[in-house]
C-alpha cells in the first residue's frame, strides 16, 4: 500500500527476510553506527564488512589465498576446497590471504564429485534441506540442496560438492 501511494516510510524490523522483501534500501545499524545502507539485493550478497556478514548470518568464513585477481574470472584457491571460481566484489591483489563469505546457496551438491565432505547436520526448511558439511581441518559448512533431491544424506555419510567451485560473487575480507 505504501508503495502504490509513494510514500516514503521508515521500518525497523530485526528480520532480514521482512526487510529485504519490503524496502527498496536497507540499512544495517550495528553498535548505533549505520554499518552499509543499499539496495537489499547487495546487503544480502555484498555486504560490506564482516560485521555485517555475520549480522545477516548467512555463512561462514574460510581462509583462501587468492590466485589470480587480474583477469574477468578470479581464482582462490582453499586447501581442502581447491579452487574457487568467480568475481570479486573487492580488489586483493594475487598471493593475499582473505577470508571468503560462503553462503549456504554458493556450494552445488553433486553425488559424482570426487570432492566429498561429511554431513555433520541436516536440516528441513521446506523448499530446501540446510546440510552442514565437514572438512577434514573441522570447518562446518553450509549446503542448500532442494527439498526434492532424489534421496536425503544423513549424518556421517560422505556429500559430494561440484568442483571446481563456481561462485558469482566473491566476497572477501
Amino acid at each position: 500500500m505504501l508503495k502504490s501511494i509513494n510514500l516514503t516510510t521508515i521500518i525497523v524490523t530485526h528480520d532480514s527476510y521482512e526487510a529485504f522483501s519490503l524496502a527498496d534500501k536497507c540499512g544495517i545499524i550495528l553498535n548505533q553506527e549505520l554499518k552499509q545502507y543499499d539496495v537489499p539485493y547487495n546487503v544480502h550478497h555484498e555486504p560490506n564488512s564482516i560485521d555485517v556478514a555475520r549480522f545477516l548470518n548467512k555463512g561462514v568464513f574460510i581462509d583462501v589465498k587468492v590466485l589470480n585477481s587480474d583477469c574477468a574470472v578470479h581464482r582462490l584457491n582453499h586447501k581442502e576446497l581447491g579452487e574457487i571460481r568467480g568475481k570479486l566484489s573487492s580488489n586483493f591483489p594475487s598471493g593475499a590471504n582473505v577470508k571468503l563469505l560462503l553462503q549456504p546457496e554458493d556450494l552445488i551438491h553433486d553425488d559424482q564429485s570426487k570432492l566429498k565432505l561429511e554431513v555433520v547436520d541436516r536440516k528441513f526448511r521446506g523448499t530446501n534441506f540446510i546440510y552442514t558439511l565437514k572438512t577434514k581441518s573441522g570447518e562446518h559448512l553450509p549446503v542448500f540442496v532442494h527439498s526434492h533431491h532424489i534421496h536425503q544424506h544423513e549424518k556421517s555419510e560422505k556429500f559430494g560438492i561440484k568442483s571446481p567451485i563456481y561462485i558469482d560473487h566473491l566476497v572477501c575480507f
